[in-house]
């Protein structure tokens, strides 16, 4: 039985993205395949093997050839849905935890991938477990998809995108269109994510809550270490370099992530991010 709030977060959640997506028509990814389509192509001579049923008589009469109408074919595409399920992702300062943010994100983007007809996966991964949800298509598949992702709770140890990456290349084709959720804060992935861009197209979506961005905090404060549940004091000064160090850190990622193709879409509780990620979708989902 499904908890009452979790629909009722999905159904809101479907409500937002149907109005982003209205007026939104299928049929905006067209493979390089010549055939039955809903976008024509050219009108060309007629060769052997072309099935008869396309035609152009008129064209052909005025011609005096044999003329046949070509179209792009729509082509459906796998969106693959990867979301770090690491211990830093379960940290909040403000209403949701990181997890909770990118669980909307991803259930967004599942939702506007139906409209374009897309089979579409959905993948928690950490350092010790999976949540597999395989690509489907339809509304009421991804509706339930998210469903099991809002109820799930995983949380690994360790912050490493090394497993992402592994699950990456073993469950998914190449033409997949992948998302990376993660707040990125383990720094062992520039080799990974190297090799693995060269595979798949890529968009990083990187989830940071407010005070790991801002100055909003000072010391003498003490923290917890997530991973090693150590407490860790520290001063002012030390907490002003943490901060210059860590808005350093996501400049030579985002730089990082540009020179292998990779786009990178920052989101946080305190902003209304669907509409930005939804609009950028749709420019990927028009690519051919």
């Amino acid at each position: 039985m499904i908890d009452p709030q979790i629909l009722q977060k999905v159904h809101d959640l479907e409500l937002h993205v149907r109005r982003l997506m209205r007026g939104l028509r299928t049929g905006d990814v067209h493979s390089k395949i010549k055939g039955i389509g809903f976008e024509f192509n050219q009108i060309r001579e007629y060769q052997q093997g072309d099935d008869v049923r396309f035609i152009d008589w008129k064209g052909s009469a005025r011609s005096g050839k044999m003329l046949v109408k070509e179209c792009f074919e729509e082509q459906k595409r796998t969106i693959v849905i990867m979301i770090d399920g690491s211990s830093t992702e379960f940290y909040g300062s403000q209403e949701h935890l990181k997890f909770s943010i990118m669980a909307q994100a991803a259930g967004a983007l599942a939702l506007a991938g139906t409209w374009h007809k897309d089979r579409v996966s959905i993948v928690v991964v950490t350092d010790e477990t999976e949540l597999v949800l395989p690509a489907k298509t339809g509304k009421r598949a991804v509706y339930a998809m998210i469903e099991k992702l809002f109820a799930t709770n995983p949380s690994g140890k360790q912050p490493s995108l090394s497993p992402i990456f592994k699950s990456l290349v073993e469950r998914f084709k190449r033409d997949a269109l992948v998302f990376i959720l993660s707040d990125f804060l383990n720094t062992q992935w520039e080799d990974e994510i190297k090799k693995v861009s060269r595979r798949f197209e890529l968009v990083a979506i990187r989830c940071l809550d407010r005070n790991e961005k801002s100055l909003s905090l000072f010391g003498p404060l003490t923290m917890v270490d997530m991973n090693r549940s150590e407490p860790l004091m520290l001063s002012s000064r030390q907490m002003k370099q943490f901060h210059f160090d860590f808005a350093q850190r996501l400049s030579k990622q985002k730089k990082t992530l540009e020179r292998y193709g990779v786009a990178c879409l920052d989101i946080e509780s305190t902003q209304d991010f669907i509409e930005d990620m939804i609009m950028f979708l749709k420019t990927r989902l028009r690519r051919r």
